[in-house]
């Protein structure tokens, strides 16, 4: 799914973006990338055996190849072990070009932006308010206003995300007519009103009423969506199925999320789905069986070949094509999506130039090598 957002593609397929940094996971990640869209390969599959190894140093253990995992928390750490080893190289060399022209005393402190955050990453308020309250968490009505007691405190604070959670209903407690379950259908734009900066999600722990709400301040050109199908509690973990319906072109969030800029038509909010990870469990496999949905389940990826504007469906070895219909009607488990003008182009090759939107400069070519 990654390799096929284009300006970080477009990034790793030149080493020298990247020789600065000593990391063995950056490396390679980049490998990866040139094997995936070489023109000289003789085979048309790939093996990823020595990312992988290098994944299960790296993360000691974390993610390795005996064990499945979460695949958002996979997502998340990757992207963030990456941005970790660019941001100290770009630091190094930064601090390497300046030692020679500014003294010691008058280094400036960096915080480099890397490829990672100027594609994924936006930016979120929350706005809390809590109180003493003798409410359970059962008892407490959103919809309804409180102006009785007043807040006890409130507080207002703006953090980065480089993924977007969205809470799935649960599933209905009664069966259908035939004595099945029924897989309930929800559309997506029903699960965006959490970032509309008008609906409220109270909680009750200890005594103590909290009271959110979440308001979007700036779009990444690039947005994941993780739809939460996984919970546990003290006796097993579930899997919602619930089918979250969703568009392949033309995502409108310009009427479902609250915006703050001085000029809200400049900003871009269409957006078209890039790639989609779904997770499926084998049949016969339910809550009766007390058994962790991750371990027995298995990840398919939906992908679209952009000259031909085909979507295909790829698992392991097996690539078959597939249509738009189908894909919206999968258990989805996150989406990546892109920006109109970021996915405008429809050429499959690697383009020359960064795309407008992210605002980023790769650092010129060094040899500067980091010390052992």
């Amino acid at each position: 799914a990654l390799a096929h957002v284009i300006p970080l593609r477009n990034y790793f397929l030149v080493p020298e973006n990247y020789q600065a940094s000593s990391s063995s996971l950056l490396a390679k990640f980049g490998q990866l990338i040139r094997r995936i869209w070489s023109c000289h390969n003789f085979k048309s599959v790939i093996s990823p055996h020595e990312f992988v190894q290098e994944i299960s140093v790296a993360s000691n253990r974390s993610f390795h190849i005996h064990s499945r995992a979460h695949a958002v928390d996979f997502l998340l750490w990757l992207l963030h072990s990456l941005h970790k080893a660019l941001a100290e190289a770009r630091l190094y060399v930064r601090c390497n070009i300046i030692s020679n022209s500014v003294p010691q005393t008058k280094k400036p402190k960096f915080l480099p932006t890397t490829i990672i955050h100027a594609i994924f990453q936006g930016k979120l308020r929350i706005e809390t308010m809590s109180r003493r309250t003798n409410l359970t968490s059962a008892s407490i009505d959103t919809n309804k206003k409180d102006c009785e007691e007043a807040w006890e405190q409130t507080s207002v604070k703006e953090i980065p995300f480089l993924c977007l959670a969205l809470d799935i209903p649960p599933m209905p407690l009664f069966k259908d007519s035939r004595g099945g379950n029924i897989i309930p259908q929800i559309p997506l734009f029903d699960l965006l009103t959490k970032y509309n900066g008008v609906k409220f999600f109270d909680s009750v722990k200890a005594g103590i009423q909290t009271r959110c709400r979440f308001t979007i301040t700036k779009l990444p050109p690039y947005l994941i969506f993780h739809l939460k199908r996984f919970s546990k509690n003290n006796f097993t973990a579930e899997k919602n199925p619930t089918i979250v319906n969703f568009p392949v072109k033309n995502l409108q969030l310009n009427d479902h999320f609250a915006f703050e800029s001085p000029f809200p038509s400049l900003i871009d909010t269409k957006f078209n789905l890039v790639s989609n990870v779904c997770h499926d469990l084998p049949a016969g496999l339910g809550k009766e069986a007390q058994q962790d949905p991750l371990q027995y389940g298995t990840y398919r990826v939906h992908l679209r070949h952009p000259a031909s504007d085909q979507w295909y469906e790829i698992q392991d070895l097996h690539v078959a094509e597939t249509i738009p219909q189908l894909i919206s009607l999968s258990e989805s488990l996150f989406s990546i999506y892109a920006s109109s003008s970021s996915s405008s182009s429809t050429s499959g090759e690697p383009e020359k130039k960064t795309d407008r939107h992210v605002s980023f400069t790769p650092l010129p070519p060094t040899t500067v090598k980091r010390a052992a």
